[in-house]
């Protein structure tokens, strides 16, 4: 990915003086599940958070602006790979 740059750089960067925005746009919590209306309502009581209105089968959000929780559909189990990931944005200079 040409735009994507190391840590190191950002760090460097950030220290010199030469990013005006900040490094990080969006954070998101994602969750795969296989049957998301069986998690979505365990998720929303421990977090306190709400339902997203424009979307509310698939996301979660924190009424205090903490990162949103979405929900992604998995097709079949994945025993192999991790289900829960943090989505970060970041812009695109």
């Amino acid at each position: 990915m040409a735009a994507a740059r190391r840590p190191a750089d950002l760090r460097r960067s950030a220290r010199a003086g030469h990013l005006r925005r900040p490094i990080v746009r969006t954070v998101q919590v994602s969750i795969d599940a296989l049957v998301i209306p069986d998690v979505l309502p365990f998720w929303r009581a421990v977090l306190g958070y709400e339902y997203r209105a424009d979307s509310p089968e698939e996301d979660l959000i924190d009424p205090l602006g903490g990162a949103p929780f979405w929900f992604q559909q998995m097709d079949a189990p994945r025993p192999q790979r991790n289900r829960i990931h943090i989505d970060v944005w970041v812009p695109p200079d």
